[in-house]
Order: structure tokens, then sequence, then C-alpha cells
């Protein structure tokens, strides 16, 4: 089912399934990246896009049986005002020596919550480092890693990617909590059967 759009909103959806190459991404990774480029205002953006259809069916799962929600930053919280979630800088009060408060902040938000969270990570690289090291031991049912940046961004990408995770992020230096928050409401409109593109 599609709801009802503004006039606007319809219009920029369809010029966006005009304009943007959505062919390489799948029914639902497709929902996913025209919201990103909605939020970016950048056709262009979809080159850089890892959006397996799997990854995207498992955090639409995961949103639909209310999986808890983990975000790295405040940011990225506001942009998601539907879904409640966790924010890891607020757990890291301070600043240990040889870390980041992105990277200590994740780590306890991970360790305090049992496995299958979805995480999204629109920020700092080290907030998604801290995923991948412990995705052993709480395995995330989805991580959305946008951070965007010229120091470890894209490395902490692809990383993610090459990961046994289900992903999505954006393999540039591009990305940053819009998109994270994007394809997160994107996902969470589909767990409520609406969607964005013409079926």
């Amino acid at each position: 089912m599609t709801p009802a759009l503004s006039p606007i909103e319809k219009e920029s959806f369809a010029i966006i399934a005009r304009e943007a190459d959505l062919s390489r991404f799948g029914p639902m990774g497709r929902e996913v990246a025209a919201r990103i480029v909605h939020s970016t205002g950048d056709i262009g953006i979809t080159a850089d896009l890892y959006l397996p259809e799997a990854a995207v069916e498992a955090g639409v799962a995961a949103l639909a049986a209310g999986a808890q929600l983990i975000v790295d930053v405040r940011m990225l919280a506001a942009g998601i005002p539907r879904y409640p979630s966790i924010t890891a800088i607020d757990l890291a009060p301070g600043t240990p020596a040889g870390q980041t408060r992105s990277h200590q902040g994740m780590r306890s938000a991970l360790l305090a919550q049992p496995s299958g969270a979805i995480v999204a990570v629109g920020s700092a690289p080290t907030a998604l480092q801290a995923v991948l090291e412990l995705a052993e031991a709480r395995a995330p049912r989805l991580v959305a890693g946008f951070p965007v940046g010229f120091v470890g961004a894209t490395e902490a990408k692809e990383a993610l990617c090459v990961s046994l995770l289900p992903a999505l992020s954006c393999l540039s230096r591009r990305g940053g909590s819009p998109m994270a928050a994007a394809a997160i409401n994107a996902m969470l409109l589909m767990s409520r059967g609406e969607y964005r593109l013409a079926r």
C-alpha cells in the first residue's frame, strides 16, 4: 500500500525514479536508495551505495518485530522520530585514552543490549569500528553504516561490507546522519506496508 503523498513528494520520487540508476538494486533496495537520493539531493550517490536485498529485508523484518535500534549520535536519533532508539554517544561521558567518545559509547550501548539489535552509524568511523569489534558477541540483525569523513570512514565501511554482518552502506567518503536516517526510515515505511516508488 502506498499512502497519499504530498504533490511535491510525489513529484520528487517520480523524478528520482526517472533520473537515478536504481536498476542494480532489488525492489526493497530501490526504496532505500530512492530515499537516500531524496535526503541528499544527489542522483549520483547511487553508484556508491551498498544495499544488498537480503540485508534490506532483514532490516524491514527486524523493525516490524520491534527490534532495539541503536544510533551513534543525537542527530541521527532526531532523524528517526517515529521509532525509539538508544543514542550511543550519551553513554560515553568521558574519553578514555586511545579511544573516542563514539567508540566508547557504541561499545557501551552494544554491551548493554542482547543480540539482535539494529545499529545505525551516521557520524564517526570509530563507532562503526566498535560495532565490528563486537559483531560476534552481539550479532546485530542489521548495521546501517554511513559514517562520513576523510579519515577512516571509507576503510570502516569497506570492512563492514566484507564482514558477515547484514549491512547497508555508502562506499565512499560520503555519508552522514541524513543518509543513515533515510535508510532506516525507508525500511520503517516498508515494515508498515508503505512505499514511495510505483509498484
